[in-house]
């Protein structure tokens, strides 16, 4: 599913893409604390490598996410061509 992109032409639209890339952060932030459990659970077995690797790469996400909607909503300045997916 693709995120509106470009400048917002109406308050709606800006609106709807402030709450899209809400969405975004709300499900990366999920994945990433989700990631990290598993991370720690697997702390000293073999899956630990690939855990922590899922978890660096769930907090990279998470980490792009919120400086997009920190850009949106702070600066007013809209993803340039990102998506949701």
């Amino acid at each position: 599913m693709s995120a509106p992109s470009g400048k917002p032409d109406t308050f709606g639209g800006r609106l709807a893409l402030e709450e899209s890339w809400r969405a975004r952060v709300r499900a990366t932030k999920l994945w990433f604390e989700y990631a990290a459990s598993q991370a720690a659970q697997a702390a000293g077995t073999p899956a630990a490598e690939r855990a922590q690797a899922l978890e660096l790469t769930a907090r990279e996400d998470y980490m792009r996410a919120l400086q997009i909607f920190a850009d949106l909503v702070v600066r007013g300045k809209p993803p340039e061509d990102e998506t949701v997916e």
